[in-house]
């Protein structure tokens, strides 16, 4: 593994990710600003079934993906690396084809039954043009990433789209559209992201003198992918609806006002688990190769390297989220601060996936995707239990807490299997650094905070140095050394 080159890819995509994270964070911001709690809910509820059955659609195909374009790779194969994208390609459209025409008209009855909202149906049948550029999309990127393309990928997904969604949504308001217009916004800048990741496949095949049309044999890889997949189908069967479930029962048992509280709060706390995708979108290919190798150094060194980099970046983010919650929520507006306590719940929930590193990847990319289908059954089922049961009762909070349980449960149950079947932890001494770090940089704050938000940025900004120097005194591994000085010009 090439430590040097793994480090600037990770901070490439890490800047892209900010870049972009930041440009969709201010989208939403504006939206909730614009048009209130309750019509950015209604805006959050569309969003959602479109999240559930985009995320079904793609069908587990990017893991797949994921898992044999580096094999065939490795050995010679690039027939078979067409062939295998081919057969994802026509699935993916075949599958989102069919689950786009139904979820738009069926967008009455889901808004009128299921949420009793009439404002939602037309921004449902808005999102549902959305699916099928949403796979095309993920399917696409998995591919670039398979073949460690950094550019065009992170351009794709973390540039063009929230830019040009920001931008088409600014354009439609000033002819007059409400919220929809930040639903067309968002379909447009999909679509834009495929035909981007599409000429970023179309290269690498060139160079490679391969062509996208001349797949053949393409009913075995169908088959292969289907084998692959078709476990974690039913899992996703089950996540995609339990995992969005807090979105669906508020806007069931509450009202558009109530989710459009959450909402903020969720967005921003997901900030959080975004470095963790981060580290493991440049990490997930050399995972793959180190497991076929059967190399246990290597697997241990990336599994153990990736927790270290997404504690170290992750935990001045969720120190600064405990201590200014009410600061990031008065962005959205006034109203949106009465979600302050499910932030902060939010806030640890998502900090326990960030600390417990890549060990879905490692199952995935392990074959065992029997276990990761009953790991998402049996998180979903639980969480889908606790959100029927606290939602109802204790709205916003009932959500978070829901959330904060699940995760904890279920990535347990995830280290526990990644030990059995590798003898591996990401854990060793050298992780005790960036909590002790930390935890300096939490009461340093706590006790020289003054209530100004000027003041209180510039502190935060001074902590973070503070914080870096302690974790450099207490020593940095060698393969960290290496990658520190990949960074540096």
């Amino acid at each position: 593994m090439d430590t040097a080159k793994t480090a600037r890819s990770a901070l490439f995509i890490f800047l892209a990710t900010f870049v972009g994270l930041g440009i969709s964070y201010i989208f939403g911001v504006l939206v909730a600003r614009w048009f209130g709690p309750s019509a950015y809910g209604q805006f959050s509820l569309g969003f959602t079934l479109f999240t559930i059955l985009s995320i079904f659609s793609v069908f587990g195909l990017d893991n797949a993906l994921l898992k044999y374009m580096p094999d065939y790779s490795r050995l010679g194969k690039q027939n078979s690396q067409v062939n295998l994208l081919y057969s994802a390609t026509t699935i993916g459209i075949t599958t989102s084809g069919v689950i786009s025409i139904a979820l738009f008209f069926s967008s009455s009855y889901l808004s009128n039954s299921l949420f009793d909202d009439g404002g939602v149906q037309q921004l449902i049948k808005i999102f549902s043009f959305a699916i099928p550029a949403y796979v095309l999309t993920t399917i696409l990127c998995a591919a670039l990433q398979s073949k460690h393309d950094v550019f065009i990928r992170v351009s794709a997904k973390y540039f063009s789209e929230p830019v040009s969604k920001l931008f088409i949504t600014f354009i439609l308001l000033m002819f007059g559209l409400n919220i929809e217009a930040a639903a067309i916004g968002v379909v447009l800048s999909l679509w834009i992201s495929v035909f981007i990741s599409f000429y970023g496949v179309k290269l690498y095949l060139k160079r490679s003198s391969l062509s996208f049309y001349g797949a053949h044999g393409v009913i075995d890889s169908i088959k292969q992918l289907y084998k692959y997949s078709s476990p974690l189908m039913v899992g996703l069967l089950f996540v995609t609806i339990a995992n969005k479930s807090d979105f669906i029962l508020l806007g069931y048992f509450q009202s558009s006002y109530e989710v459009g509280l959450y909402a903020a709060a969720f967005q921003t706390t997901a900030i959080i688990i975004i470095i963790l995708q981060t580290v493991e979108s440049v990490v997930a290919p050399h995972l793959s190769e180190a497991l076929s190798h059967s190399n246990s150094h290597n697997i241990n060194k990336l599994y153990t390297m990736s927790l270290r980099w997404v504690l170290v970046i992750g935990i001045p983010v969720f120190v600064f989220f405990l201590l200014h919650t009410e600061y990031i929520l008065s962005m959205f507006g006034d109203e949106f601060v009465g979600a302050s306590a499910a932030f902060t719940i939010l806030v640890f929930g998502h900090f326990m996936n960030l600390a417990t590193g890549s060990s879905n990847y490692i199952l995935l990319f392990l074959g065992k995707t029997k276990y990761v289908m009953l790991n998402q059954i049996v998180n979903s089922l639980m969480l889908l239990s606790l959100n029927f049961i606290l939602i109802k009762e204790y709205s916003l909070i009932g959500a978070a807490v829901s959330m904060l349980i699940s995760t904890i449960v279920l990535n347990i149950i995830r280290i526990y299997q990644v030990y059995k079947f590798t003898g591996e932890h990401p854990y060793d001494i050298y992780l005790l650094k960036p909590a002790l770090s930390g935890l300096v940089m939490f009461l340093f704050l706590l006790y020289f905070q003054s209530g100004s938000l000027i003041h209180d940025l510039v502190l935060f900004l001074i902590s973070c140095v503070i914080y870096l120097g302690i974790v450099i005194i207490l020593g940095v591994k060698q393969s960290d050394k290496q990658a520190i000085k990949a960074l540096l010009p």
